[in-house]
């Protein structure tokens, strides 16, 4: 009878102990997980990598078009975390870039998805302006008046987060050269 017993409290510690630390494991994995930006499998699911201390590493969206408008591609910024606008060299006529469309904008697919790029404008006259202007289903806010203009030279940001009704809620900061 005390065989039994003893046996019986044995199972009943293996149960209790696989539920207590299989929970306990998932949580110590997804926290891992998410400091890292890997997933429990080892494999990268984006391009974009958090690390500690703030480190993000990523990609680069470069475009030398001399045009006075276009719209930047929504997959080819999906994948980077630098716009990079001109060249050092060749100055283009004031350009007007367009954010992709809220309807087909990748990365931000759930509500709260949040990214932000750093906007580089490479063009070396000041004078060479780059109008940030909302796709279909945008909404852009700056931090003063004219934040969405970043003259030649100079950068900016462009942090954008998804919205509870789909659309896309942008913020461009425009930089100063500060030396």
């Amino acid at each position: 009878m005390n065989k039994a017993l003893v046996i019986s409290v044995i199972a009943l510690v293996v149960a209790v102990s696989g539920i207590v630390f299989r929970g306990t494991t998932e949580t110590i994995v997804r926290e891992v997980s998410d400091a890292v930006g890997a997933s429990g499998s080892g494999q990268m699911t984006t391009s974009l990598q958090n690390f500690g201390a703030g480190l993000v590493q990523g990609g680069v969206y470069a475009t030398t078009t001399t045009a006075s408008s276009f719209t930047l591609p929504a997959r080819g910024i999906s994948e980077a975390t630098i716009i990079r606008i001109g060249t050092s060299t060749v100055n283009a006529p004031v350009q007007t870039v367009t954010t992709p469309a809220s309807s087909t904008w990748q990365g931000l697919d759930n509500v709260g998805d949040t990214k932000m790029w750093i906007i580089d404008n490479l063009y070396g006259n000041a004078a060479t302006t780059t109008t940030i202007t909302a796709g279909t289903g945008v909404d852009l806010d700056g931090i003063t008046t004219n934040d969405d203009v970043i003259n030649g030279g100079v950068s900016g940001t462009l942090t954008c987060w998804r919205l509870q009704t789909r659309d896309i809620r942008c913020i461009v900061d425009e930089k100063v050269d500060a030396g």
